[in-house]
């Protein structure tokens, strides 16, 4: 018995770090859009006669990626559900296809702790569990991932306002560097002093409801990318190679270091990749 999940990975296309809680979390306000590419896939076996919690990784990344340690999120999840529904954790077997970077400010781990929770509460549905209360305690981006539509976040992240009224795709290229950079490390870092109070969120959602896309890229925001970019000066060797191709604005994800690129139309996308293949650089670009 089976069942499978694609999970998505996400873009933060606004992310404005509001201050600091005395328990070390940071007040967020950030857009979460989803992202159908990259993903990865979550499998969820089931046998009765299974003595031991399994998890096996699929991943061209390497095992060191996703470690099967009692922190990983996947068996996180799941011992939370398990224990929140009174069932043994044993039977289970978690497998994960794992293409979404990780430690990419892209959400896959998150995505896949989400996409466990779904797919046990699909085996047990009649289980007396509160999804949302265990995602949020899994990690700030979690809860998104219940319901992957653009949203808007505040509070840690945990605190979702769905937006139905946002296009369907964005003209827009991703890189992922092939390097790490943790989250923990990209707050520590964090400086009120390079915030950008002239960029609101209201102003992006305004262009991007109107499909402007040029006037959209000019209100993108992340209060991270500072310590980032200064940290590592291969991300603004990447942006200038996606201005280069007309690129309005560059932009960091989440943590980082992954990059994205919007541009004012899909031809202007789709022109601007097939310039950066065909220079051969190495990079994975990703179309989504």
């Amino acid at each position: 018995q089976i069942q499978k999940m694609r999970t998505p990975s996400k873009i933060n296309l606004f992310l404005r770090v509001a201050g600091r809680r005395s328990n070390g979390y940071h007040e967020l306000e950030t857009l979460f859009y989803p992202l159908s590419e990259p993903a990865d896939e979550v499998s969820l076996g089931f046998d009765p006669a299974q003595t031991e919690t399994k998890f096996i990784l699929e991943s061209e990344q390497g095992a060191c990626a996703v470690p099967a340690t009692p922190d990983n999120l996947c068996i996180r999840a799941l011992n939370m559900f398990c224990s929140a529904a009174s069932l043994p954790a044993t039977p289970h077997t978690v497998t994960l296809k794992k293409n979404i970077p990780v430690a990419a400010g892209m959400g896959g781990g998150s995505s896949d702790a989400a996409a466990v929770l779904r797919l046990l509460k699909n085996l047990y549905p009649d289980a007396a569990v509160d999804l949302p209360v265990i995602a949020k305690k899994l990690g700030a981006d979690v809860p998104f991932f219940l319901h992957p539509v653009p949203s808007v976040a505040t509070g840690i992240g945990e605190k979702l306002t769905v937006l139905e009224d946002l296009p369907e795709r964005l003209p827009i290229l991703i890189a992922a560097p092939q390097f790490p950079i943790s989250a923990k490390w990209a707050y520590q870092h964090w400086d009120r002093r390079w915030n950008q109070e002239n960029l609101t969120l209201a102003e992006l959602l305004c262009a991007l409801r109107k499909c402007d896309f040029e006037k959209a890229a000019a209100f993108l925001r992340n209060d991270l990318e500072y310590a980032a970019r200064k940290k590592f000066p291969l991300l603004d060797m990447i942006a200038d190679e996606f201005k280069k191709t007309g690129a309005c604005r560059v932009m960091m994800t989440g943590s980082g270091p992954t990059l994205f690129a919007m541009y004012g139309s899909f031809s202007l996308r789709d022109a601007a990749a097939g310039k950066l293949e065909a220079a051969g650089l190495h990079l994975k670009l990703i179309k989504p």
